[in-house]
């Protein structure tokens, strides 16, 4: 089982903007049900409300996912053309746990 750090994730290997920035848990070994909503996104994804007292301000969200990914390609871990997708995936992420935490 992999080591986890405070929000769940797992702490090993390339951190992408979406678990440096997490805003909910990301389990790649359990696969999403269909009924539990969002099942177009490519990670499994749980755990929102756990995240609500610290769920930050879209404009700040993206910002932070911005700086990460920008700094993941510098790096040379993530490509620059893939930095739009990146935070294109946290952003529809952080829509499906606000809609969440709006019911």
């Amino acid at each position: 089982m992999s080591a986890v750090d405070e929000t769940l994730n797992e702490r090993a290997g390339v951190r992408l903007p979406d678990i440096a920035e997490p805003i909910g848990c990301h389990t790649g070994w359990n696969p999403r049900h269909p009924a539990h909503g969002a099942p177009w996104l490519p990670a499994p994804f749980v755990g929102f409300t756990r995240f609500a007292a610290r769920l930050p301000r879209q404009d700040e969200y993206e910002r932070r996912v911005r700086d990460c990914a920008a700094r993941l390609a510098t790096a040379r871990y993530l490509l620059p053309e893939d930095v739009g997708w990146a935070v294109d995936n946290c952003l529809e992420r952080y829509r499906v746990a606000a809609a969440r935490l709006a019911r």
